[in-house]
């Protein structure tokens, strides 16, 4: 029989699976003496030295070493190459050299051939090709000379209809580059450590990943710099060769990590870990993937799913294919058309109520769907029915649902809602009711319907909904999901045939709902005091809404754990003294509280939908700020350490103003601790001084003192800042870094103003590490820098 391919558009084997496997075996000694060696081994190009006894080098070296990779990894593809057939080989050869197997097989419950045999069933679920990425060289007339002759060893032959020629190779098409023929040899050794290790660390290749997103930044600068078309193609081969090894990395380890997840049970101490990836420059344009978007599909609630992090590899062809096979005849869901809901007479009947038991059914619905009312004013008699005999069907005595038993009057409506989680931890079962996923037959189960399920859920109403959230999390253990004809699907079960059966390309959203999951059963009984974070909590509902808005800060408060109803953005931060906060979730557009001690506090978790009325329209959510440096909530506001840049109004002449840095840093010493971008206020060019200007010339009009902060990059190995001290970038999208503008009168107290994204087009000034108190107060003694840097005269407007 012959050795068919793993997958129908690659040229791999399972016999090359099996070589790649032979090759790497550890082979132990006859007696068995001396320690194992490290199965699966990343190289760092920061360090230098042999297996234990490595040393750090400089960033500049480290710079350097990635940037020598990738000219000789180009050397590979140069035109003029009489081997240039295989440039394919050769980049494998090379980029394999990056990662050190020795499997220790001897150790393994499962035999050569399964695990072979299950890497390849794995290898098989990636997509053929990655997301596209653009070819930006263009030709001195300005035109895009991406349709001119390519060299035809960069292309796989073309598939030719019989009794048709084939073809002309050498135009260009993305599906058909050769570096998509196979996976590189490192996926495929990733492959088959996954599937015969069980307990292999979360995140295991998270190092290796962003050592790739290192190297394909390095790539797409040069080839945006090439000087010849032929540079600029043999740049792009490398750069899509680069992308692909990423984009299948990430997506076999979010699989490992989503699989053992589900077995070992969610966590919130453990999300962040999950899903937090550096991001490489180049990705496919915000707008191609937003016009690929199916119309039905809700622009804002594909947001909530864009923006997270686990979409990190911005592929969602197969969720969009699939959505669209399911509701591509529905009209877009943002312009419904009116509607009534017909409601049966009551009579003399009423609704009996009792406590909340174990043998009780919670339903959380989207209101909008049609499933309102109030206890006062009466309940669709249909709708009763229906959750009564879903109710039975679970061997349940009675059901919780929000419209029949949340009264109208603020006292007891308050009281209700504090309920709100213990209610649904301790009921047996949680009731996700959706009107898309109402649509979706199940009968007979198949994995195309569980797909479906899948694509429509994370971007239903149900799932942009704040209180659903909370009602989705703290029912998570056995939420189960209405759908035709009144047939339930328990959600864990759909996510664990479409993580064992389905394309890798739908693990991304799976991800996405990861905090609707089963948790672990013995931490399950404290489940509605599980600590969820701020940022944690925040990250979740910066793209979700209540009804009603004044519901937003409860909500908040309740999805962090608490039983206590908040009403107000202070009451929250108020309650949240002496926990400790990530800088890096701080810099987002979120409106702050007009209070002091609290400018720096978001006065809400989420932000607003974009209307015509928006200024510019971009808009920076929170992120978890995991890996920067956490400062600590005081009762006089935020202590933490932040890059600072500050600013005076000169006191003579209000339209000068002068750039500072910190006199503790003057040494050698201090500045490696102390100081980014040293040196740099004496360096700005008159350009970037006009644009600094720019920033802030409104607050010099009203404050002496303007600040730029950024994040400091916590240290890998501790809680401090990383040395020499290095902004942590956004976490969102942005081309720039986000700078957050604070201003003071007399320098000692701070408030926050704005977020301004920095075109990186112009210099940034120095920044100096320094503990500050935000309502900010600093004790640190500022010089001038320079008479060239510190003394600017501007005349105003």
């Amino acid at each position: 029989m012959a050795d068919l391919p793993v997958q129908s558009a690659w040229a791999l084997s399972r016999a090359q699976v099996s070589a790649i496997l032979d090759r790497d075996i550890y082979h132990p000694t006859e007696t068995g003496s001396g320690s194992l060696p490290i199965e699966v081994r990343f190289m760092q190009f920061g360090e230098i030295g042999e297996a234990g006894n490595y040393e750090l080098i400089s960033m500049a070296k480290t710079k350097a070493r990635i940037g020598q990779w990738c000219r000789d990894a180009f050397a590979l593809l140069d035109p003029q190459s009489r081997d240039l057939g295989s440039h394919l080989v050769w980049l494998d050869a090379m980029f394999s050299t990056l990662v050190t197997c020795s499997f220790h097989i001897h150790r393994r419950k499962l035999a050569k051939d399964d695990i072979v045999g299950k890497a390849c069933a794995l290898l098989a679920r990636l997509p053929s090709h990655p997301p596209e990425l653009p070819f930006q060289y263009e030709s001195k007339n300005g035109q895009s000379d991406l349709n001119s002759p390519w060299p035809v060893e960069y292309f796989c032959p073309l598939s030719t209809v019989a009794g048709q020629t084939e073809g002309p190779r050498d135009r260009y098409t993305w599906t058909k580059l050769r570096v998509f023929s196979r996976p590189s040899t490192n996926v495929v050794r990733i492959a088959l450590f996954l599937v015969m290790e069980p307990s292999a660390a979360f995140s295991l290749t998270s190092d290796y990943s962003d050592t790739i997103v290192s190297l394909l930044n390095t790539v797409t600068d040069l080839c945006r710099s090439a000087i010849t078309k032929a540079d600029a193609q043999s740049w792009f081969i490398l750069q899509a060769f680069l992308w692909a090894a990423w984009q299948q990395t990430v997506m076999l380890q979010m699989w490992y990590d989503a699989t053992r997840q589900l077995n070992v049970g969610y966590s919130f101490e453990r999300h962040n870990h999950l899903i937090s990836r550096e991001i490489p420059s180049v990705m496919p344009g915000r707008e191609i993937v937003e016009w690929s978007r199916p119309t039905y599909m809700c622009k804002w609630a594909f947001e909530l799913l864009r923006s997270d992090l686990s979409s990190v590899t911005w592929d969602f062809r197969r969720l969009f294919e699939i959505y669209e096979l399911h509701f591509g005849d529905h009209a877009p869901r943002c312009n419904p058309a009116a509607g009534c809901v017909c409601l049966e007479e009551t009579d003399d009947q009423y609704i009996r109520y009792r406590p909340v038991t174990a043998e009780t059914m919670a339903v959380s619905h989207v209101w909008s769907h049609g499933q309102g009312g109030r206890p006062e004013t009466g309940f669709n008699r249909c709708l009763h029915r229906r959750y009564t005999a879903l109710a039975r069907s679970f061997g349940c005595t009675s059901y919780w649902m929000d419209t029949p038993c949340i009264p109208t009057d603020d006292e007891l409506r308050d009281e209700a809602i504090a309920q709100i989680n213990s209610n649904f931890v301790n009921s047996k079962v949680t009731l996700l009711v959706d009107r898309d996923l109402m649509e979706i037959d199940i009968h007979p189960l198949t994995l195309q319907a569980e797909e479906a399920i899948l694509a429509a859920l994370v971007v239903c109403d149900w799932n942009v909904s704040a209180w659903t959230l909370l009602e989705g999390m703290r029912g998570r253990l056995k939420l189960h999901i209405l759908c035709k004809d009144n047939r339930v699907i328990a959600l864990v079960d759909v996510l664990s045939d479409v993580l064992a059966k389905s394309s890798l390309g739908l693990v991304s959203p799976c991800l996405a709902i990861q905090h609707y999951t089963p948790t672990d059963k013995q931490r399950y009984q404290f489940l509605d005091q599980e600590p969820v974070t701020i940022e944690q909590a925040t990250c979740l509902l910066n793209h979700r809404h209540a009804t009603k808005d004044r519901d937003v800060t409860m909500i908040w408060s309740l999805v962090c754990g608490s039983n206590k109803v908040v009403k107000t953005a202070v009451d929250f931060w108020r309650s949240t003294v002496g926990q400790p906060l990530a800088t890096g979730f701080l810099v987002s557009s979120a409106p702050r509280i007009k209070a002091r001690g609290l400018s720096w506090a978001p006065s809400r978790p989420n932000l607003l939908p974009p209307t015509a009325s928006t200024p510019d329209g971009k808009q920076y959510p929170a992120f978890d700020g995991e890996n920067s440096v956490a400062g600590r909530i005081v009762s006089e506001g935020f202590r933490a350490e932040w890059l600072i840049c500050p600013i005076r109004r000169s006191r003579a002449l209000p339209v000068w103003f002068s750039l500072y840095t910190y006199a503790d840093a003057n040494s050698h010493f201090d500045a490696y601790y102390k100081i980014y971008n040293g040196g740099a206020n004496s360096k700005m060019d008159l350009r970037s001084l006009l644009k600094l200007r720019s920033v802030i010339a409104p607050l010099l009009k009203q404050y002496r003192w303007v600040g730029l902060l950024q994040p400091a990059l916590r240290h890998r190995l501790g809680t401090g800042a990383a040395s020499p001290p290095q902004p942590f970038l956004y976490q969102g999208e942005a081309k720039g870094p986000l700078l957050v503008v604070v201003a003071s009168n007399e320098g000692d107290e701070w408030e926050w103003q704005f977020i301004h994204e920095w075109d990186l087009t112009f210099q940034l000034p120095e920044f100096s590490l320094e503990e500050l108190l935000n309502d900010i107060t600093t004790n640190a003694t500022l010089i001038k820098a320079s008479v060239l840097a510190s003394v600017i005269k501007w005349y105003s407007d």
